[in-house]
């Protein structure tokens, strides 16, 4: 539903943004996000975002005036093999005099009570502070790896390891490079169903440079990175935006055009997802910076990514997918101080998920909060380490000896998915 006409809070007023209102949406923004990009490019932001129009900008307006504004953008992101459909938050801004009034907490409030209306599996958000939005429902997603790697570091003998032809792409690649990302979609956890005006919207960016792997009859794989320098003559680092493969020595292959860039770029940055290995094969990712006492070659910074939160836990377990079948009792707490438990079986046949409610927590269920919920069956984090951090209740038969690892086991299997992993950061 993109139809929110108000929502009346007290003296407040959550609406849709007006074509009127843009003029002091670009200072509260300006506040808000402080850098260097000029005015045009944020009105941009407002008017013509990749990943939907101004429809989606809710605004609150207090005593007539505009204090805050957010984007609500309707995405699907695809877990465990199904596309989920969600609510992509983002550019949450109050105005200065406005702050430490509870506004953006009204606001968000109202773009949580539309997804729910909307039968949303949840909202996901870039945040500027983790524990803001923690208070407010959302955990984070699995985090990833930024690497700072040398060209040369990358192993000589990838630039052979699947056959075809590295080429610039064209525009006759586009459905091509959709056809590519869908398939990786299928087989990770956190890529977005994305719409032709971010393809769009990304493709005509001349400071991307677009790679693809030709095989012949197809593409096998696609790599976009951008050229950054401070000023003239100073050091050039690649940023890889994303790197998308068929399999992995296709992307062993596309890494391998990467070295190629050694005579003029210094580093390359690359976003790897918490359960991916690649860093290993990495020699002398420094080669070219110097260390410190404390860390002496190191090769890059954990990133936090997104925080999630889930509207409702059976809409969420029924939207995603699953590999493998089985059954298991949950009993998830609510949000909140003195929020109650919901108990329920989740059942998965041949993929497909069913959920049976349960009078009661049964001996065998399963207890978690609804944010663990979401950390494992949707960002990715093993049960077994959610264990390790307190945050499962095992029951009462499988709490002690041999049948703890064994019911941890069974819930895992069915719940599995891989690290959350997104190149659409938005």
């Amino acid at each position: 539903m993109t139809g929110l006409v108000s929502v009346a809070q007290g003296s407040r007023v959550v609406r849709v943004a007006r074509e009127a209102d843009v003029d002091r949406l670009l200072e509260i923004h300006v506040a808000a996000f402080p850098d260097p990009r000029p005015i045009e490019v944020r009105r941009r932001v407002f008017q013509a975002n990749r990943l939907g129009g101004f429809e989606h900008l809710r605004v609150v307006e207090q005593a007539g005036d505009v204090v805050a504004h957010a984007f609500s953008f309707p995405i699907g992101v695809w877990i465990g093999g199904a596309p989920v459909r969600g609510s992509a938050v983002a550019s949450v801004g109050v105005a200065v005099e406005a702050r430490g009034q509870g506004v953006a907490k009204a606001l968000l409030g109202a773009i949580h009570d539309e997804a729910h209306v909307r039968g949303d599996a949840f909202t996901l958000l870039y945040p500027f502070r983790e524990g803001f939005y923690g208070a407010l429902g959302y955990v984070p997603v699995a985090r990833h790896r930024v690497l700072s790697v040398s060209p040369r570091a990358i192993p000589k003998g990838w630039n052979q390891a699947a056959p075809g032809a590295i080429r610039r792409a064209t525009g006759d690649d586009r459905a091509e490079l959709a056809r590519v990302y869908r398939a990786a979609a299928l087989r990770g956890t956190g890529f977005i169903t994305r719409p032709d005006r971010a393809w769009e919207y990304d493709l005509v960016d001349e400071r991307r440079q677009w790679l693809v792997l030709d095989a012949g009859r197809e593409l096998s794989g696609y790599l976009c990175v951008r050229l950054h320098q401070s000023e003239p003559h100073a050091r050039v680092r690649a940023e890889v935006h994303e790197l998308v493969s068929s399999d992995d020595s296709v992307r062993r292959r596309l890494f391998g055009a990467l070295r190629g860039l050694g005579d003029q770029v210094g580093d390359i940055s690359v976003a790897l997802a918490d359960d991916d290995p690649l860093h290993w094969a990495f020699v002398d990712a420094d080669r070219d910076r110097s260390g410190t006492k404390e860390v002496e070659h190191a090769q890059g910074v954990i990133n936090t990514g997104p925080m999630i939160r889930l509207v409702d836990p059976k809409t969420a377990l029924l939207a995603r997918g699953y590999a493998a079948d089985g059954s298991l009792d949950l009993a998830i707490t609510g949000r909140g101080e003195g929020a109650g438990e919901t108990c329920f079986t989740l059942h998965v046949e041949n993929g497909v998920a069913r959920v049976s409610s349960l009078a009661s927590r049964s001996e065998t269920a399963l207890g978690m909060s609804l944010e663990t919920l979401a950390a494992v069956a949707f960002g990715g984090l093993g049960m077994r380490d959610a264990q390790r951090l307190g945050w499962l209740g095992l029951p009462e038969s499988a709490s002690q000896g041999d049948h703890a690892p064994q019911h941890l086991r069974a819930a895992a299997d069915l719940l599995a998915i891989p690290a959350f992993f997104s190149v659409d950061a938005f």
